[in-house]
């Protein structure tokens, strides 16, 4: 088999996943009345370690992996994902986690591969913020993978 068939074949599934690294950050760099965390802040968070996912996973989904992978004692009980826009981390909002996949996280998409997370106790946040269903701790023994990936289905995230 040449070169050019091999690279014909589809790669294995171990072969498509990304390496995600996921960061904490600590609440005292969170700016409240910005609502965002500056870029400059992010010398200051904490490795949580780094998850190893398929692109296409929506970072909704992503939360199951995190707990799977990492453990529950190094994130947050509840935490909310910050996404880097410009200059600032800026808070991902419930309805955009069904929107955004991990492949919006790692390059070419992103300079590197890499998330944010912070304690949702000190983010204000409105009923739309975080996402209403399958929380770690409301919703025990509930599979976020089960969970439809469909961004338009507003019955999950308003409920």
């Amino acid at each position: 088999m040449s070169f050019e068939d091999q690279r014909l074949l589809p790669r294995p599934a171990s072969e498509q996943l990304v390496d995600l690294h996921v960061y904490v950050v600590p609440g005292d760099v969170w700016v409240e009345h910005l609502r965002l965390v500056y870029n400059e802040a992010v010398k200051d968070t904490v490795s949580a370690g780094f998850v190893r996912v398929f692109p296409d996973v929506t970072i909704y989904n992503l939360r199951e992996e995190i707990e799977e992978q990492l453990g529950y004692d190094v994130i947050p009980k509840d935490y909310v994902f910050l996404r880097g826009v410009g200059r600032a981390l800026t808070q991902v909002k419930g309805r955009q986690e069904f929107q955004l996949k991990v492949k919006n996280f790692v390059p070419p998409l992103a300079t590197v591969p890499e998330i944010y997370v912070i304690e949702g106790s000190l983010v204000l946040q409105s009923p739309r913020a975080l996402p209403a269903i399958g929380h770690r701790y409301s919703e025990p023994n509930t599979s976020r993978s089960t969970t439809s990936d469909n961004p338009l289905d507003r019955s999950q995230v308003f409920s």
